[in-house]
């Protein structure tokens, strides 16, 4: 085949509209302060294997909320699908509160993380539980407000706790779920966040163990000269000035399909959605923003603007975060 003859191919493909779809979608993420990415790669924690999520923009705050230093990191990840059900039929649900997709280093889940992050410096089992327990107590008094800063838009939002992809005629797929183009992007967002989540932790404990390390050395270098060194302090006082970094989530899937809000009365069109996944007690546990691609541009646009003003109000500060040895600098003999 010539080059025209093979150009004149690949125009038609879908793989190349898909991806100048993705490459669209990164552009319109391009924002002041605002890191976008198109096609970025990540490890599947669960399944062992490299992955790809079609885009990410990522933003860095920190500040002081409540007497407290916090940094929060805002990542919107979006997977960007064309379905050949054309019409997505979403029943309507109202959630009993809005979840928020977040983890950090000092959160409950990562303490068999942190506590192994001390043994393995050479920290003491004992002295180890006790710098613990002061990560515990500075997250616990942090916790309750920091997520509360970064609640996602609501604006314009149908509300739903599932979905059916449909073709004309109300044709559905005899297993909709197991075949569900929108199902699959969920299940790749889901592993993304947790794969960026476990890059923040791992970052957290290397932070952790250069403290512990100049920390010690400066407990030796005291001893030395005949002088008290409190290694408990001064952690405490290094925790206080270097916040680990709260993650907090938004995902969103684009799709080529017209998307229906159901209720018992009416049928009617939506641009944007929001698709909860909750169990029996109607709590969510993870969500989704799922948006026809015609609006997509505005409705990230809009989420962006809101995380910036939520931020503006705490007053915290944008920053490009950045390692040296002065993160880490703590109380000196």
């Amino acid at each position: 085949m010539t080059e025209a003859e093979d150009r004149a191919s690949l125009v038609s493909e879908q793989a190349l509209k898909s991806l100048r779809d993705e490459m669209a979608l990164q552009a319109h993420l391009e924002r002041p302060s605002w890191t976008s990415v198109h096609s970025h790669h990540y490890f599947d924690l669960a399944a062992k294997v490299w992955r790809e999520l079609d885009v990410v923009a990522i933003r860095w705050w920190k500040g002081r909320l409540d007497g407290h230093e916090v940094t929060i990191k805002v990542a919107i990840i979006v997977e960007s699908k064309h379905l050949a059900q054309k019409h997505v039929l979403l029943p309507a649900f109202k959630p009993l509160r809005q979840a928020i997709i977040f983890d950090w280093f000092g959160g409950m889940a990562h303490a068999e993380e942190r506590l192994q992050v001390l043994l393995d410096v050479g920290v003491e089992r004992r002295l180890a539980q006790q710098l613990d327990r002061e990560i515990s107590a500075g997250a616990s008094d942090v916790m309750p407000d920091a997520p509360n800063i970064m609640y996602p838009p609501q604006a314009g939002v149908w509300h739903s706790a599932g979905f059916v992809e449909a073709q004309h005629k109300g044709k559905v797929p005899e297993d909709p779920l197991s075949k569900s183009v929108i199902w699959r992007a969920r299940l790749a967002l889901q592993s993304a966040a947790r794969a960026l989540v476990q890059e923040e932790i791992e970052q957290s404990a290397r932070e952790v163990q250069m403290a512990i390390r100049l920390a010690l050395v400066s407990q030796l270098g005291a001893q030395a000269k005949g002088r008290d060194f409190d290694l408990k302090e001064a952690f405490v006082s290094y925790l206080k000035k270097n916040p680990f970094t709260l993650t907090i989530f938004h995902p969103i899937v684009v799709v080529d399909a017209d998307l229906w809000s159901v209720t018992q009365e009416e049928l009617l069109p939506v641009k944007h959605a929001r698709v909860h996944l909750t169990g029996v007690s109607r709590f969510p546990y993870f969500w989704f923003d799922l948006v026809q691609r015609d609006a997509a541009s505005g409705v990230m646009a809009a989420a962006q603007a809101e995380y910036d003003r939520q931020a503006g109000e705490k007053s915290l500060e944008p920053f490009s975060p950045r390692m040296g040895i002065a993160d880490y600098e703590i109380a000196r003999p």
